[in-house]
C-alpha cells in the first residue's frame, strides 16, 4: 500500500479521534473536573493511539458508518428544529415559565430573585466585562482594574462637573463678532465634545447604574436635567445642518432660493450668494425657476409634499419644536439659541416652493383662451390638489412659526402667500364657470357641479384670509347664473313646443310629459343647493327698539354678560353682550363676529348656550351686570351696518339661532313672531335698491361684489381678448327686460289689470272692496276691544308687559357684504319660482287643446 492510500485510510479514525477529544474535552469542562486539552495534546494522544493499538485500523467499516449516521441524524434533527422555530418557542416558553415564577415571588424586575443571588448575578457580569475589556487591551484582568481605577480618578469627577456647570456666553461671542451661524457651529462643537468625553465616562464602569452608585452627583436630577438638554440641543442641530445641506444640493442653492439659477454670486469669504428673490409677480416667472419647473414636470404639484426629503423636513421641525419646549429653560439657563439661520430657512422653505408651484399654474391658466372641457378638467383636478397641499402647508407653518414659551422662530409668513392663494381660488371658480358654460345644454347638471364643490371649498377657506368672503361671493355668483340661465330655459319651456301646431296629440303628450321632467329635476337640485348655503350663512336675527333702557335691564335680569373692548367697538356706540357662557371664553365672540360661513368647528357641543347681541344706540349704555374684558385688540371693530336702535343677534348656526331666538322672547326682550309678518326688511330695501329704475340707482345694478364693474348692460361671459378677468363673472343686469315676463308679482299692479278682460277687472274689483270692508271692521272690532281693556285696566298691564325690541329680520348674515349676497340669491330664486307660477297656466292651456284635438 502506498503513502497516499495509506493517508486516505487512516484518516478517518484520525478525524474520528479528534472529534471524540474534543467532546471529552467539553464534557469535562461542564462537569468542574478539569480544562480542556490542547491541541497539541489531542494530537500527541490521537498518534500515540494510532502507533501502539493497532486494533483500531483494522475496525470494520459498519463500525463507521453507523457512528457517521448517528452525527449525521443528530445534525440533521438540530437543523429542523432552528428551520421550524422549535428551539425559538422553546426559549420563549422557558421565558415565560421564569417570568411567571418570578412574578410570583415579588420580584417581575429582576432576573434572581435573592439578594445574593442578585449579588452574585452582578459580581459575574462585572467580571465578564472586566476581562472582555483585559481581553481586547491585552492585558489582565487585574492590570486593567489598576488602569480604570487611575483614569476614572483623572476624567470622572472633571467631566461630570463640567456637565454641571456649562454655559455659553452670548455676549462673549457677540463682542468677538462671531456671527449667528459661527455661534452656533462654535456651540455645537464644544457640546459634542462634551458628550464624546461624557460617553468615554459611562464606557469606564460595567453600567450606568454601577456609574450612578459610584457618583451619586451622575445620578443628580440637575446633571441628568443638563445632559438631557445638551443632547436634545445636539441632536437637533445635528439634524438641521443636515437636512439643510441635502436641500441645498436639491436646489441647487447655497441660501435654498428657488429664483438661483443664473443669479449668484461669490462673497468676499468666498461663499455663494444668492441674488435677491423677484417679486412673486414680476413677469416671466416661470422661466426663472427652473428647479420648481423641473419637480412640477417630473413629480406634479400634488406628489411634491410626498417626497421623503419633505416628510423629513416637516418631522425633523416639528422634532425640534418639541424638543426644544420641554428643554426650553435648560437651554437658555445654557446661553445656547433655540433657533438659527439655517432653522429659520427651512421653515420657510416649504412655504415658498409652494408659492411658486402656485405662482406657475396660475400663469399657465391664465393664458388658455378657450380650453376644452376635458382640459378644464384637468385644470381643476391640479388646482384642487395644490389648494389643498398650499393649505396644509400654511397650517404646519402657523403652527411651527406661533411663538410659545421660549420658542420664537421669529419669521412670519409671506404676505403675498394668502394673495397667491386666493388668486388660485379666484382661478378655480373660472374654470367652474367655463365648465358649466360647457354643459349648460344640460339642464340640471350646473347644480350638480355646484353642489359637489362646496364641501372642497368650505374646508379650504378656512386657512385662506378673505376666503369666506370671496368663496359666499363667487359661489352666490354662480348659483345666480344658474338660475338665471334656468329661468331662460324655463320661459322657452312656457312658449309651447315649436312644432305646436302640426303636432299630433300623442307627440303632444310626450312633449307635455318630458318638459315637466325637465323642470322638475332642476327644480329638486336648486331646492337642496339653495338649504345648503342657507344653513352656512344665516346666523343672525336683527331686532328693532326704542328705549333702550328696558332692553338692558332685561339683558341684565336675565344674566347676560357685557364684553368690555377697551372702547374699540364702544367708541362707535356699538356693544357687546353675550350670553353666560361667553363669561368663561370671551374669545368665542371673535370667532362668530369673524365666521362669515358656519362650519363644522362651530357645530360642535362647545359651541352650545354661546351668542352674542350686537346692541347700537346713541343714548347713554348704562350696564349693571357682569362684564368680562377679552385681551387687548383681540375683538378689533367691525362695520356691521347697524342704526341707532338696532340690536343683531349672532349665534354659531341657523339650529341654534331659533332657539335663542325663542330664549329672547321667554324672557321677554323680544316681542314674539306673527305669522302673518314676512319679517324681512333687510331683504327689502337691498332688493328695492336693485330693482329701483335706471336713473333712480346709487350704485352698480348688478350682483357681482366689491371689485367689478358692471354697472352696464350684459357682457359676455368671456373676454374679447382671450384671458379671463374678475370682471367675467355674474356679468348679467338682474334688471334685463328679456325675463321682465317672467315676474308678474314684481310688475306693476295697473299692468296687470290692464291684461285682464273687463268682467274679470269687475270681479276683482268688488273682491278688493269686499276685503277692505272686512279689513275696516276687523280694525273696528280690534279698537272697541282695545277701549274695553282699557277701561277695565288692563292696558297699563299689557303696556308694563310689552316686549322691547321687535323682530325686522328674521333670518340673515350678520356680516352686512355677506348679506347683500344671500340677498340678491334670495331675490334670483324669487324669480324663479315666479316664472314656476305660470307653469299651471301652461299646463291648463295644452290640456285644453289636447281635449280639443
Amino acid at each position: 500500500m502506498d503513502a497516499q492510500s495509506a493517508g486516505r485510510h487512516a484518516g478517518k479514525p484520525l478525524g474520528d479521534g479528534r472529534r471524540r477529544s474534543a467532546a471529552e474535552g467539553l464534557a469535562a469542562m461542564a462537569n468542574g473536573g478539569g480544562e480542556a486539552p490542547s491541541h497539541g495534546t489531542s494530537a500527541t494522544g490521537a498518534a500515540g493511539q494510532a502507533g501502539a493499538c493497532g486494533s483500531e485500523d483494522d475496525e470494520s467499516e459498519a463500525e463507521l458508518d453507523e457512528d457517521e449516521r448517528r452525527e449525521r441524524s443528530e445534525w440533521h434533527q438540530m437543523l429542523t428544529s432552528a428551520l421550524c422555530s422549535q428551539v425559538v418557542d422553546g426559549e420563549k416558553k422557558r421565558l415565560n415559565a421564569t417570568n411567571a415564577k418570578h412574578a410570583a415571588a415579588g420580584s417581575p424586575d429582576e432576573p434572581l430573585a435573592g439578594h445574593e443571588d442578585q449579588a452574585y448575578y452582578r459580581l459575574s457580569h462585572t467580571a465578564l466585562w472586566l476581562g472582555c475589556r483585559a481581553a481586547i487591551r491585552g492585558r489582565t484582568p487585574l492590570l486593567e482594574e489598576q488602569t480604570l481605577e487611575s483614569l476614572r480618578a483623572v476624567h470622572v469627577d472633571p467631566t461630570l462637573r463640567a456637565v454641571v456647570d456649562v454655559n455659553v456666553s452670548v455676549s462673549a461671542a457677540a463682542s468677538a463678532g462671531a456671527a449667528e451661524g459661527d455661534f452656533s457651529a462654535r456651540c455645537l462643537q464644544q457640546l459634542q465634545k462634551l458628550l464624546r468625553r461624557v460617553d468615554y465616562v459611562e464606557g469606564m464602569y460595567p453600567t450606568l447604574r454601577a456609574l450612578a452608585e459610584a457618583k451619586p452627583l451622575y445620578a443628580s436630577r440637575a446633571f441628568q436635567g443638563k445632559l438631557a438638554a445638551i443632547t436634545s440641543w445636539t441632536n437637533i442641530a445635528v439634524r438641521i445642518e443636515l437636512l439643510h445641506t441635502m436641500i441645498q444640493r436639491w436646489t441647487g442653492s447655497s441660501r435654498l432660493s428657488l429664483f438661483a439659477s443664473g443669479n449668484s454670486h461669490k462673497s468676499d469669504d468666498g461663499d455663494d450668494v444668492d441674488a435677491a428673490e423677484p417679486l412673486p409677480q414680476q413677469p416671466g416667472l416661470a422661466q426663472r425657476t427652473p428647479f420648481v419647473e423641473r419637480l412640477l414636470k417630473e413629480i406634479g404639484m400634488g406628489t411634491i409634499m410626498r417626497q421623503t426629503i419633505m416628510k423629513e423636513l416637516s418631522a425633523v421641525l416639528m422634532s425640534a419644536r418639541r424638543d426644544i419646549l420641554e428643554n426650553a429653560d435648560m437651554i437658555c439657563a445654557m446661553g445656547l439659541p433655540v433657533t438659527n439661520r439655517q432653522m429659520q430657512e427651512l421653515l420657510l422653505f416649504s412655504p415658498r416652493l409652494l408659492q411658486t408651484c402656485l405662482l406657475i399654474q396660475l400663469q399657465s391658466a391664465e393664458n388658455l383662451a378657450s380650453p376644452p372641457l376635458a382640459q378644464v378638467d384637468q385644470l381643476i383636478e391640479d388646482l384642487r390638489d395644490s389648494l389643498t397641499v398650499a393649505c396644509h402647508v400654511k397650517r404646519e407653518f402657523v403652527a411651527l412659526a406661533t411663538p410659545s414659551g421660549r420658542w420664537d422662530p421669529g419669521i412670519w409668513l409671506d404676505p403675498d402667500y394668502d394673495s397667491t392663494l386666493r388668486s388660485c381660488l379666484g382661478i378655480y371658480f373660472r374654470l367652474l364657470q367655463r365648465k358649466m358654460q360647457i354643459t349648460k345644454g344640460l339642464g340640471a347638471r350646473d347644480f350638480e357641479i355646484l353642489e359637489s364643490q362646496w364641501p372642497f371649498l368650505q374646508e379650504v377657506v378656512r386657512d385662506i384670509d378673505g376666503g369666506h368672503y370671496q368663496l359666499v361671493l363667487r359661489y352666490c355668483q354662480l348659483v345666480r347664473r344658474s338660475m338665471r340661465l334656468w329661468t331662460g330655459i324655463l320661459a322657452r319651456k312656457l312658449q309651447g313646443p315649436e312644432a305646436y301646431d302640426t303636432m299630433a296629440p300623442r307627440e303632444l303628450g310626450k312633449w307635455t310629459t318630458r318638459a315637466l321632467h325637465d323642470i322638475r329635476a332642476p327644480i329638486l337640485k336648486a331646492q337642496r343647493l339653495v338649504r345648503t348655503i342657507q344653513g352656512a350663512l344665516t346666523n343672525a336675527t336683527d331686532y328693532r327698539f326704542g328705549d333702550p333702557f328696558p332692553v338692558l335691564e332685561r339683558l341684565v335680569e336675565s344674566k347676560h354678560v357685557l364684553l368690555y373692548t377697551g372702547g374699540e367697538w364702544e367708541a362707535h356706540g356699538t356693544y357687546l353682550v353675550g350670553s353666560q357662557a361667553m363669561r368663561r371664553s370671551p374669545v368665542r365672540a371673535q370667532v362668530l363676529l369673524q365666521a362669515c360661513i358656519t362650519d363644522e368647528a362651530m357645530l360642535d357641543k362647545s359651541y352650545d348656550n354661546h351668542y352674542l347681541l350686537v346692541v347700537r344706540t346713541d343714548a347713554e349704555f348704562s350696564w349693571a351686570g357682569p362684564t368680562a374684558a377679552p385681551a387687548a385688540k383681540s375683538i378689533p371693530y367691525q362695520d356691521l351696518d347697524l342704526a341707532p336702535g338696532q340690536m343683531r343677534l349672532i349665534a354659531p348656526g341657523m339650529a341654534r339661532l331659533e332657539r335663542y331666538r325663542q330664549w329672547l322672547e321667554r324672557i321677554g326682550i323680544a316681542a314674539e313672531r306673527q305669522p302673518w309678518e314676512t319679517y324681512t326688511a333687510a331683504t327689502d330695501e337691498i332688493i328695492d335698491a336693485l330693482i329701483r329704475p335706471p336713473g333712480q340707482r346709487s350704485g352698480s345694478t348688478c350682483a357681482s361684489g366689491a371689485g367689478s364693474d358692471a354697472s352696464g348692460p350684459a357682457r359676455s361671459m368671456r373676454s374679447t381678448a382671450g384671458s379671463w378677468n374678475d370682471d367675467e363673472l355674474d356679468t348679467w343686469n338682474e334688471d334685463g327686460d328679456e325675463f321682465a315676463a317672467l315676474r308678474p308679482s314684481l310688475e306693476p299692479v295697473d299692468r296687470r289689470l290692464g291684461k285682464l278682460s273687463a268682467p274679470v277687472r269687475t270681479q276683482l274689483a268688488e273682491a278688493v272692496a269686499a276685503a277692505a270692508d272686512a279689513t275696516a271692521l276687523a280694525a273696528v272690532a280690534a279698537s272697541a276691544a282695545a277701549a274695553a281693556a282699557a277701561g277695565e285696566g288692563g292696558a297699563a298691564q299689557q303696556t308694563h308687559h310689552r316686549a322691547p325690541a321687535q323682530i325686522t329680520e328674521l333670518m340673515r348674515a350678520h356680516n352686512p357684504h355677506i348679506m347683500r349676497e344671500w340677498a340678491l340669491l334670495k331675490y334670483s330664486i324669487t324669480r324663479m319660482l315666479d316664472a314656476l307660477t305660470q307653469v299651471p297656466d301652461m299646463l291648463r292651456t295644452l290640456h285644453l287643446d289636447f281635449h280639443e284635438r
